[in-house]
């Protein structure tokens, strides 16, 4: 029966397709994490990453690669954060990783790391965005997302504009 109980609680708080925390798994453990962070004083730093153009891929070359993108994608996370880092898929082409004991300047070497490791991907594009947690300002986990979330589409906009080329 135990068994049985601790499989439901998986697979309530996994994604069956990457095998990473789902969205609810998240919270859970962030909340616990920021919590922890808050009453030992101890950094921590959200990341927020979208994959760029992720619906081009799934209308043009079908679900199937569209999967295999999103699996690839959790693997290569999973590869460059720490264990005790918590990697998630948010959901649709939505990750996000909370490094605990992390400011968000030392959250940018593995997020090198990963660029890094994601050159032999040609189709994996991303934005990410950062937030360190700040618990003056960020009063739940979701404060700290939206923070993440704003810096991402600021990342995303930026990305654009890159390559866009006036006429």
């Amino acid at each position: 029966m135990v068994e049985h109980e601790f499989r439901a609680i998986e697979l309530a708080t996994m994604d069956d397709l990457t095998g990473l925390s789902n969205r609810r798994g998240f919270w859970t453990i962030a909340r616990h994490t920021l919590a922890l962070c808050r009453r030992v004083s101890r950094p921590a730093t959200l990341l927020l990453f979208d994959l760029n153009d992720f619906k081009q891929i799934n209308d043009t070359l079908g679900h199937m690669v569209g999967d295999r993108v999103l699996l690839d994608f959790g693997q290569e996370l999973l590869s460059t954060f720490r264990d005790s880092d918590v990697v998630a898929r948010l959901g649709g082409d939505e990750f996000c990783v909370l490094l605990r004991g992390a400011t968000e300047e030392e959250a940018r070497r593995p997020v090198n790391d990963l660029e890094r490791r994601l050159a032999k991907h040609p189709h994996l594009s991303y934005s990410v965005g950062f937030a360190e947690y700040d618990p003056n300002r960020h009063e739940t986990a979701e404060d700290l997302v939206d923070d993440a979330d704003a810096r991402m589409y600021e990342h995303k906009r930026s990305r654009r504009w890159e390559h866009w080329v006036p006429s």
